[in-house]
Protein backbone atom coordinates (compact mmCIF):
# COMPACT_ATOMS: atom_id res chain seq x y z
CA UNK A 1 0.00 0.00 0.00
CA UNK A 2 2.94 2.69 1.13
CA UNK A 3 4.50 1.73 -2.29
CA UNK A 4 1.53 2.43 -4.27
CA UNK A 5 1.18 5.47 -2.65
CA UNK A 6 4.86 6.79 -3.22
CA UNK A 7 3.93 5.46 -6.92
CA UNK A 8 1.44 8.13 -7.13
CA UNK A 9 3.24 10.75 -5.59
CA UNK A 10 6.13 10.34 -7.83
CA UNK A 11 4.08 10.42 -10.99
CA UNK A 12 2.11 13.76 -9.41
CA UNK A 13 5.01 15.48 -8.87
CA UNK A 14 6.84 14.33 -12.54
CA UNK A 15 3.88 15.44 -13.55
CA UNK A 16 4.04 19.19 -12.24
CA UNK A 17 7.44 19.35 -13.16
CA UNK A 18 6.84 19.00 -16.57
CA UNK A 19 3.99 20.39 -17.62
CA UNK A 20 5.61 23.77 -15.57
CA UNK A 21 2.90 23.60 -12.79
CA UNK A 22 5.14 25.13 -10.77
CA UNK A 23 5.95 28.36 -12.78
CA UNK A 24 5.29 31.84 -12.27
CA UNK A 25 2.21 33.08 -13.45
CA UNK A 26 1.82 34.25 -17.52
CA UNK A 27 2.16 37.92 -17.61
CA UNK A 28 -1.34 38.86 -17.94
CA UNK A 29 -2.51 36.76 -15.04
CA UNK A 30 0.22 38.83 -12.86
CA UNK A 31 -0.82 41.88 -14.55
CA UNK A 32 -4.20 41.91 -13.36
CA UNK A 33 -4.04 40.11 -10.40
CA UNK A 34 -1.69 42.66 -8.90
CA UNK A 35 -3.39 45.67 -10.59
CA UNK A 36 -6.63 44.36 -8.42
CA UNK A 37 -4.22 44.53 -5.50
CA UNK A 38 -3.35 48.15 -5.82
CA UNK A 39 -6.81 48.64 -6.25
CA UNK A 40 -8.31 47.24 -3.36
CA UNK A 41 -5.90 49.64 -1.84
CA UNK A 42 -8.20 52.27 -2.59
CA UNK A 43 -11.01 50.65 -0.15
CA UNK A 44 -8.91 50.69 3.10
CA UNK A 45 -9.68 52.99 5.75
CA UNK A 46 -6.46 54.49 6.06
CA UNK A 47 -5.28 57.64 4.80
CA UNK A 48 -2.05 56.81 3.50
CA UNK A 49 -2.69 53.66 1.89
CA UNK A 50 -5.24 55.36 -0.25
CA UNK A 51 -3.03 57.76 -1.36
CA UNK A 52 -0.36 55.52 -2.04
CA UNK A 53 -2.73 53.31 -4.23
CA UNK A 54 -4.44 56.64 -6.16
CA UNK A 55 -0.49 57.70 -6.53
CA UNK A 56 0.66 53.99 -8.01
CA UNK A 57 -2.45 53.64 -10.12
CA UNK A 58 -1.80 56.94 -11.47
CA UNK A 59 2.14 56.42 -12.17
CA UNK A 60 1.22 53.13 -14.37
CA UNK A 61 -0.89 55.28 -16.15
CA UNK A 62 -4.26 52.88 -15.83
CA UNK A 63 -6.93 54.74 -17.14
CA UNK A 64 -9.57 51.78 -16.67
CA UNK A 65 -8.94 53.62 -12.94
CA UNK A 66 -10.23 56.99 -13.86
CA UNK A 67 -13.88 57.10 -12.54
CA UNK A 68 -12.81 55.33 -9.42
CA UNK A 69 -9.87 57.89 -8.63
CA UNK A 70 -13.00 60.65 -9.37
CA UNK A 71 -14.67 59.60 -6.80
CA UNK A 72 -12.01 60.65 -4.13
CA UNK A 73 -12.51 64.13 -4.90
CA UNK A 74 -14.81 63.93 -2.31
CA UNK A 75 -13.15 62.57 0.23
CA UNK A 76 -13.37 63.89 3.77
CA UNK A 77 -9.27 63.86 3.69
CA UNK A 78 -8.28 67.17 1.90
CA UNK A 79 -5.05 64.92 1.13
CA UNK A 80 -6.65 62.39 -0.53
CA UNK A 81 -7.89 64.83 -2.81
CA UNK A 82 -4.78 66.33 -3.25
CA UNK A 83 -3.51 63.13 -4.77
CA UNK A 84 -6.71 62.32 -6.73
CA UNK A 85 -6.71 65.58 -8.24
CA UNK A 86 -2.53 64.98 -9.23
CA UNK A 87 -3.21 61.10 -10.20
CA UNK A 88 -6.21 62.43 -12.55
CA UNK A 89 -4.28 64.77 -14.54
CA UNK A 90 -1.25 62.52 -15.00
CA UNK A 91 -4.40 60.23 -16.66
CA UNK A 92 -4.87 63.83 -19.06
CA UNK A 93 -8.49 64.12 -16.77
CA UNK A 94 -8.20 67.59 -15.53
CA UNK A 95 -11.66 67.44 -13.26
CA UNK A 96 -9.94 67.52 -9.84
CA UNK A 97 -8.49 70.97 -10.79
CA UNK A 98 -11.35 72.79 -9.44
CA UNK A 99 -11.17 70.79 -6.00
CA UNK A 100 -7.31 71.97 -6.04
CA UNK A 101 -8.39 75.44 -6.36
CA UNK A 102 -11.16 75.35 -3.92
CA UNK A 103 -8.40 73.54 -1.53
CA UNK A 104 -5.98 76.89 -1.92
CA UNK A 105 -8.60 79.77 -1.44
CA UNK A 106 -9.38 77.75 1.86
CA UNK A 107 -6.19 79.27 2.87
CA UNK A 108 -6.19 81.01 6.28
CA UNK A 109 -4.80 84.48 7.14
CA UNK A 110 -2.96 84.27 10.55
CA UNK A 111 -2.81 86.95 12.59
CA UNK A 112 -0.28 88.16 14.78
CA UNK A 113 -2.15 88.40 18.01
CA UNK A 114 -4.22 84.92 17.32
CA UNK A 115 -3.76 82.61 20.09
CA UNK A 116 -0.81 79.59 19.73
CA UNK A 117 -3.17 76.71 18.97
CA UNK A 118 -5.18 78.63 16.57
CA UNK A 119 -1.78 79.52 14.88
CA UNK A 120 -0.86 76.40 14.89
CA UNK A 121 -4.09 74.85 13.78
CA UNK A 122 -3.43 77.79 10.47
CA UNK A 123 0.02 76.46 9.97
CA UNK A 124 -1.36 73.20 9.60
CA UNK A 125 -4.24 74.35 7.30
CA UNK A 126 -1.91 76.30 5.04
CA UNK A 127 0.77 73.17 4.55
CA UNK A 128 -2.52 71.32 3.40
CA UNK A 129 -3.07 74.49 1.11
CA UNK A 130 0.85 74.49 0.21
CA UNK A 131 0.45 71.11 -1.53
CA UNK A 132 -2.33 71.92 -3.08
CA UNK A 133 -0.54 74.86 -5.25
CA UNK A 134 2.37 72.23 -5.72
CA UNK A 135 -0.42 69.61 -6.90
CA UNK A 136 -2.11 72.45 -9.20
CA UNK A 137 1.46 72.91 -10.81
CA UNK A 138 1.67 69.95 -11.96
CA UNK A 139 -0.95 69.85 -13.49
CA UNK A 140 0.11 72.35 -15.93
CA UNK A 141 -3.08 73.52 -16.74
CA UNK A 142 -2.45 77.09 -18.18
CA UNK A 143 -5.42 79.00 -16.85
CA UNK A 144 -4.43 78.39 -13.43
CA UNK A 145 -0.83 80.43 -13.95
CA UNK A 146 -2.64 83.77 -13.11
CA UNK A 147 -3.64 82.21 -9.45
CA UNK A 148 -0.25 80.63 -9.23
CA UNK A 149 1.08 84.74 -9.61
CA UNK A 150 -1.09 86.01 -7.49
CA UNK A 151 -0.27 83.24 -4.79
CA UNK A 152 2.85 83.92 -5.17
CA UNK A 153 2.48 87.26 -3.51
CA UNK A 154 1.25 85.81 -0.15
CA UNK A 155 1.80 86.32 2.75
CA UNK A 156 1.74 82.22 3.75
CA UNK A 157 5.47 81.34 3.18
CA UNK A 158 4.51 77.90 2.54
CA UNK A 159 2.21 78.90 -0.20
CA UNK A 160 4.14 81.55 -1.45
CA UNK A 161 7.03 79.13 -2.17
CA UNK A 162 4.80 76.64 -3.84
CA UNK A 163 3.60 79.25 -5.95
CA UNK A 164 6.94 80.35 -7.40
CA UNK A 165 8.24 77.22 -8.01
CA UNK A 166 5.22 76.08 -9.74
CA UNK A 167 5.28 78.95 -11.96
CA UNK A 168 9.17 78.56 -12.45
CA UNK A 169 8.91 74.60 -13.42
CA UNK A 170 6.35 76.66 -16.16
CA UNK A 171 9.25 78.54 -17.65
CA UNK A 172 8.28 81.67 -15.56
CA UNK A 173 11.99 82.40 -13.61
CA UNK A 174 10.18 85.90 -12.65
CA UNK A 175 10.97 84.99 -8.87
CA UNK A 176 14.43 82.66 -9.17
CA UNK A 177 16.21 85.82 -7.70
CA UNK A 178 14.65 85.37 -4.53
CA UNK A 179 16.00 81.81 -4.48
CA UNK A 180 19.31 83.21 -5.75
CA UNK A 181 19.25 85.54 -2.69
CA UNK A 182 18.14 82.46 -0.23
CA UNK A 183 21.51 80.70 -0.55
CA UNK A 184 22.93 83.82 1.36
CA UNK A 185 20.52 83.51 4.52
CA UNK A 186 21.21 83.79 7.75
CA UNK A 187 18.61 80.92 8.08
CA UNK A 188 20.24 77.40 7.20
CA UNK A 189 16.61 76.11 6.39
CA UNK A 190 15.99 78.83 3.81
CA UNK A 191 19.74 77.88 2.33
CA UNK A 192 18.94 74.35 2.41
CA UNK A 193 15.09 75.15 0.42
CA UNK A 194 17.49 77.45 -2.08
CA UNK A 195 19.68 74.92 -2.62
CA UNK A 196 17.08 72.20 -3.28
CA UNK A 197 15.13 74.40 -5.60
CA UNK A 198 17.79 75.70 -7.64
CA UNK A 199 19.16 72.02 -8.06
CA UNK A 200 16.02 71.05 -9.32
CA UNK A 201 15.69 73.76 -12.00
CA UNK A 202 19.02 73.18 -12.88
CA UNK A 203 20.78 76.13 -12.41
CA UNK A 204 23.89 76.70 -13.80
CA UNK A 205 24.62 80.15 -12.30
CA UNK A 206 24.69 79.21 -8.75
CA UNK A 207 27.11 76.41 -8.96
CA UNK A 208 30.30 77.67 -7.94
CA UNK A 209 28.32 78.72 -4.88
CA UNK A 210 27.12 75.33 -4.54
CA UNK A 211 30.63 74.23 -4.09
CA UNK A 212 31.42 75.95 -1.46
CA UNK A 213 28.48 74.57 0.38
CA UNK A 214 30.56 71.13 0.19
CA UNK A 215 32.71 72.59 2.82
CA UNK A 216 29.73 74.46 5.15
CA UNK A 217 29.38 73.96 8.64
CA UNK A 218 26.00 73.02 8.33
CA UNK A 219 25.52 69.51 7.32
CA UNK A 220 21.83 70.14 5.96
CA UNK A 221 23.19 72.91 3.55
CA UNK A 222 26.18 70.98 2.46
CA UNK A 223 23.93 67.11 2.19
CA UNK A 224 21.63 69.69 -0.03
CA UNK A 225 24.23 71.47 -2.27
CA UNK A 226 25.83 67.89 -2.83
CA UNK A 227 22.30 66.73 -4.72
CA UNK A 228 21.83 69.92 -6.09
CA UNK A 229 25.04 70.04 -7.88
CA UNK A 230 24.71 66.72 -9.22
CA UNK A 231 21.28 67.25 -10.41
CA UNK A 232 22.37 70.64 -12.75
CA UNK A 233 24.98 67.44 -14.18
CA UNK A 234 28.01 69.56 -15.06
CA UNK A 235 30.81 66.63 -14.44
CA UNK A 236 33.29 68.91 -13.79
CA UNK A 237 32.40 68.79 -9.90
CA UNK A 238 32.13 65.24 -9.90
CA UNK A 239 35.36 64.64 -7.54
CA UNK A 240 34.43 67.29 -5.27
CA UNK A 241 31.07 65.45 -4.97
CA UNK A 242 32.93 62.30 -5.02
CA UNK A 243 34.86 63.23 -2.17
CA UNK A 244 32.02 63.08 0.04
CA UNK A 245 31.62 59.49 -0.17
CA UNK A 246 34.22 59.30 2.28
CA UNK A 247 32.80 61.92 4.66
CA UNK A 248 32.73 60.35 8.41
CA UNK A 249 28.79 61.25 8.24
CA UNK A 250 26.59 58.58 6.97
CA UNK A 251 23.83 60.97 5.50
CA UNK A 252 26.53 62.98 3.71
CA UNK A 253 27.50 59.97 2.22
CA UNK A 254 24.66 58.90 0.91
CA UNK A 255 24.08 61.99 -0.61
CA UNK A 256 27.35 61.87 -2.54
CA UNK A 257 25.91 58.62 -3.55
CA UNK A 258 22.75 59.89 -4.85
CA UNK A 259 24.51 62.95 -6.51
CA UNK A 260 26.87 60.87 -8.02
CA UNK A 261 24.03 58.95 -10.32
CA UNK A 262 22.15 62.50 -11.11
CA UNK A 263 25.47 62.95 -12.47
CA UNK A 264 25.64 60.47 -15.06
CA UNK A 265 29.49 60.28 -15.15
CA UNK A 266 30.41 56.37 -15.41
CA UNK A 267 33.89 57.06 -14.42
CA UNK A 268 32.89 57.22 -10.35
CA UNK A 269 31.09 53.16 -10.98
CA UNK A 270 34.09 51.90 -9.13
CA UNK A 271 33.71 54.24 -6.06
CA UNK A 272 30.29 53.56 -5.95
CA UNK A 273 30.50 49.72 -6.28
CA UNK A 274 33.28 50.40 -2.89
CA UNK A 275 30.20 51.80 -1.11
CA UNK A 276 28.22 49.07 -1.77
CA UNK A 277 31.00 47.71 1.65
CA UNK A 278 29.62 50.75 3.51
CA UNK A 279 28.75 50.16 7.21
CA UNK A 280 25.02 52.04 6.53
CA UNK A 281 22.96 50.33 4.82
CA UNK A 282 21.00 53.36 3.16
CA UNK A 283 24.58 54.48 1.77
CA UNK A 284 24.79 50.91 0.10
CA UNK A 285 21.03 51.48 -0.83
CA UNK A 286 21.69 55.50 -2.85
CA UNK A 287 25.04 53.62 -3.95
CA UNK A 288 23.18 50.80 -5.96
CA UNK A 289 20.83 52.82 -7.48
CA UNK A 290 23.36 55.14 -8.81
CA UNK A 291 24.94 52.42 -10.20
CA UNK A 292 21.82 51.31 -11.89
CA UNK A 293 21.60 54.63 -13.32
CA UNK A 294 25.15 54.47 -14.59
CA UNK A 295 24.30 51.39 -16.19
CA UNK A 296 26.26 48.91 -13.98
CA UNK A 297 23.45 46.15 -13.17
CA UNK A 298 26.15 43.28 -11.59
CA UNK A 299 24.93 43.57 -8.15
CA UNK A 300 21.67 41.85 -8.31
CA UNK A 301 22.40 39.64 -5.19
CA UNK A 302 22.71 42.92 -3.18
CA UNK A 303 19.56 44.02 -4.06
CA UNK A 304 17.84 40.58 -3.20
CA UNK A 305 19.13 41.03 0.17
CA UNK A 306 17.52 44.72 0.68
CA UNK A 307 14.28 43.49 -0.03
CA UNK A 308 14.78 40.79 3.04
CA UNK A 309 15.96 43.46 5.24
CA UNK A 310 13.68 44.13 8.88
CA UNK A 311 14.51 47.66 8.46
CA UNK A 312 10.68 49.13 6.10
CA UNK A 313 12.53 51.87 5.40
CA UNK A 314 15.55 49.93 3.46
CA UNK A 315 12.89 46.96 1.86
CA UNK A 316 10.29 50.38 0.47
CA UNK A 317 14.05 51.71 -0.66
CA UNK A 318 14.69 48.35 -2.35
CA UNK A 319 11.24 47.99 -4.02
CA UNK A 320 11.54 51.39 -5.59
CA UNK A 321 14.81 50.45 -7.29
CA UNK A 322 13.69 47.50 -8.92
CA UNK A 323 10.37 49.01 -10.15
CA UNK A 324 12.85 51.50 -11.93
CA UNK A 325 15.45 48.98 -13.09
CA UNK A 326 14.43 45.63 -12.73
CA UNK A 327 14.18 43.15 -15.29
CA UNK A 328 11.98 40.52 -16.20
CA UNK A 329 14.07 38.04 -14.10
CA UNK A 330 12.84 40.42 -10.75
CA UNK A 331 8.90 39.77 -11.15
CA UNK A 332 9.34 35.91 -9.74
CA UNK A 333 11.39 37.71 -6.79
CA UNK A 334 9.09 40.57 -6.23
CA UNK A 335 6.32 37.92 -6.16
CA UNK A 336 7.75 35.58 -3.79
CA UNK A 337 8.39 38.68 -1.64
CA UNK A 338 4.96 39.73 -1.67
CA UNK A 339 3.12 36.93 0.29
CA UNK A 340 5.56 37.32 3.59
CA UNK A 341 5.52 41.31 3.22
CA UNK A 342 3.47 42.42 5.91
CA UNK A 343 3.53 46.04 5.51
CA UNK A 344 0.59 47.39 3.23
CA UNK A 345 2.45 50.76 2.36
CA UNK A 346 4.99 48.48 0.79
CA UNK A 347 2.31 45.62 -0.25
CA UNK A 348 0.99 48.32 -2.82
CA UNK A 349 4.55 49.49 -3.86
CA UNK A 350 5.51 45.35 -4.59
CA UNK A 351 2.42 45.21 -6.42
CA UNK A 352 2.60 48.14 -8.81
CA UNK A 353 6.71 47.56 -9.13
CA UNK A 354 5.58 44.37 -10.80
CA UNK A 355 2.88 45.70 -13.03
CA UNK A 356 5.26 48.39 -13.66
CA UNK A 357 8.48 45.46 -14.51
CA UNK A 358 5.68 43.57 -16.86
CA UNK A 359 4.81 46.98 -19.00
CA UNK A 360 8.67 47.63 -19.20
CA UNK A 361 9.49 44.40 -20.56
CA UNK A 362 6.64 43.93 -23.17
CA UNK A 363 7.52 47.00 -24.46
CA UNK A 364 10.68 45.85 -25.39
Amino acid sequence: MQRNILKIVFVLFFYAISNNVFALDKPETLRVRYTGIIKDGLKSSETTIKIEAIKTLSDLKDKSSIQTIKSFLKDKSELVKIEAARGLSMLDDKSGIAVLIEIIKSKVVVQYNDPPTKRAKAMVKNMTCAKAVKALGETGDKASISLLKELSKDKDGQIKDAAIIALMKTGDRTDEKLFIEGLNSYEMVVRQKSCEVLGDLKEEKVKDTLKSFLKHWDKGVKQSACIALGKIGDKTYGENIAGLLEDKDEVLRMAAAESLGYLGDPKYVPRLREKLNDTNGFVRLYALESLYKLGDTINSNFIIASLRSTDADARQKAVNIMALYGGSESIEILDDLYKYERNELIRINIAGAIVKILSRTKEK
